[in-house]
């Protein structure tokens, strides 16, 4: 097996001389680097352009968080591990901006403390053990000084104390907190050392919360001078906060988006060949991490303008089941088809009415940010899949003017559509897609299916970045191969 995307990037930052620790959190280090999970990285400010270069020849990519703001000197980047393919992320600190879980409204200078006396363990820089530990205890005190941040240090240790104390114990090995005291008198004088040893032991022995916060209080009085913002400017922020962290939840969006911008990403195709699945798995691997949103462009909601027309046609097309579209109708390039009729005329041009109308919506919202997710895709190519159906009529008739109007309306209606930004078109034999069609739920007709694969033309589109991708592999390996393609397209 290659190196995993970590075991890379550590020796690239070695390689390169850049000069960074791994300066929170190494009580879990160990599970974080076999799992490629969160790595929390403080580099040296002058060596930035230097770690940004290299870490986006390995594949990361600048990540912003809208809901969280942007803290100066504070970035995310995301990788793809091509081993789990799974996403690594990198917490990257340019400063020591740290304090509450959700302001972060401190900024302290102890970047040289902890660079410059850093220590190599298992092929990551750690920083000294004394100050790892004194950070911790000023971080976790921190938060029991205000209400709101205490009930989400409570919410995050449901069982109690138990994560929190356990990496104090881990912190205290090796008589760490025997040189806090130094550290602070030449790092942080304004930090009492008899009141950071109450602290310590406050939480190590899970004192009262009256107890834990007066200490709270009187620690972060004597932080002020390390303070981002004032409190009165802290307190406008974090309600601000709140507010858009709740409307953001009640809308189920996640608030990190692609520092280079959203896009819309089409998986196209024959019946059976997956595309619902990977819309859904992509959504919802995206999703734990990014603002995302999924669509199916082939069977669109009606706007306000087509709720009404769309209820008529159904009615009539259960009413009278001869005036349903007939296999012909769905038309293959270069294939007489029999005339269309009026009714579905109609239903074609409000279908690319519907189309449009979401595929401009998706639009929107790739272009401020969000990932789309799209299963099917129309085009303004005649004939092919989900894209425009109607020929102008050449035969005189009683409809000849009318159907006329409506077919150059429907066209026009789909050149309208912006395409995609990328585009994975799934394929698979057809025999392939008549056995899938048999175990689905709903199932369409065998020959339907033979007609898709064999005779309609799946939509192209010339500005797009397009992949074939063959689906008729193991799930997890059309998985894997299709989030490879996503996070290149990104």
């Amino acid at each position: 097996m290659t190196p995993s995307l970590v075991e890379r990037l550590l020796e690239t930052l070695g390689s390169k001389g850049v000069v960074y620790c791994h300066w929170k959190s190494n009580a879990d280090l160990k599970e974080a680097l076999a799992k490629g999970g969160e790595l929390d990285l403080l580099v040296e400010r002058k060596d930035a352009q230097l770690f940004e270069s290299a870490v986006a020849a390995l594949g990361f990519k600048r990540v912003v968080d809208l809901l969280h703001g942007r803290f100066a000197s504070v970035f995310h980047f995301y990788g793809l591990d091509d081993n789990t393919c799974e996403l690594v992320h990198l917490h990257v600190y340019y400063r020591m901006t740290t304090g509450e879980s959700l302001l972060k409204n401190y900024s302290f200078p102890l970047e040289e403390l902890f660079l410059r006396h850093s220590r190599l363990v298992e092929g990551v820089r750690l920083p000294p053990p004394a100050a790892e530990l004194m950070l911790f205890v000023i971080r976790a005190m921190l938060k029991h000084a205000s209400p709101v941040e205490y009930l989400l240090l409570r919410r995050r240790n449901r069982s109690g104390y138990e994560a929190l104390r356990a990496e104090l114990e881990y912190l205290l090995a090796d008589d760490a907190a025997a040189r806090c005291a130094e550290l602070l008198a030449e790092w942080l004088p304004a930090v009492d050392r008899n009141l950071f040893y109450k602290c310590l032991e406050a939480i190590r022995k899970d004192a009262p919360f009256v107890r834990r916060f007066w200490l709270a209080l009187r620690l972060r009085g004597r932080l002020e001078a390390y303070k981002r913002s004032s409190s009165a400017s802290a307190l406008l922020q974090l309600v601000l906060l709140l507010l858009r962290q709740a409307l953001w939840r009640w809308q189920g969006r996640r608030s990190k988006q692609p520092a280079s911008g959203g896009c819309v990403i089409a998986f196209v195709g024959p019946e059976a060949t997956g595309k619902s699945t990977l819309v859904k798995e992509t959504a919802g691997w995206l999703g734990k991490t990014f603002d995302v949103t999924s669509a199916h462009l082939g069977k669109p909601p009606s706007t306000w303008l087509t709720f009404l027309p769309n209820m008529a046609l159904s009615v009539a097309r259960k009413a009278v089941p001869f005036l349903r579209p007939r296999l012909a109708e769905s038309g293959a390039p270069g294939q007489p088809n029999r005339r269309a009729s009026l009714l579905y005329s109609l239903r074609a041009v409000i279908l690319a009415w519907d189309r449009r109308a979401l595929a401009l919506r998706l639009r929107r919202k790739a272009v401020n940010g969000r990932i789309v997710i799209c299963d099917r895709y129309p085009s303004a190519i005649l004939g092919a899949m989900d894209s425009a159906r109607l020929k102008t009529p050449v035969e005189r008739g009683r409809w000849r003017g009318l159907l006329g109007y409506l077919a150059k309306g429907e066209n026009q209606l789909y050149r309208q559509i912006p395409p995609p930004d990328a585009v994975i078109q799934l394929t698979v034999p057809v025999e392939v897609a008549v056995q899938r069609n048999q175990e689905r739920r709903q199932k369409d007709a065998a020959a339907f299916v033979v007609h898709r694969h064999t005779a309609v033309m799946v939509p192209t589109f010339p500005t797009a970045k397009t992949v074939e991708l063959n689906s008729n592999q193991p799930r997890s390996q059309t998985i894997n191969s299709a989030r490879q393609i996503i996070w290149d397209a990104l």
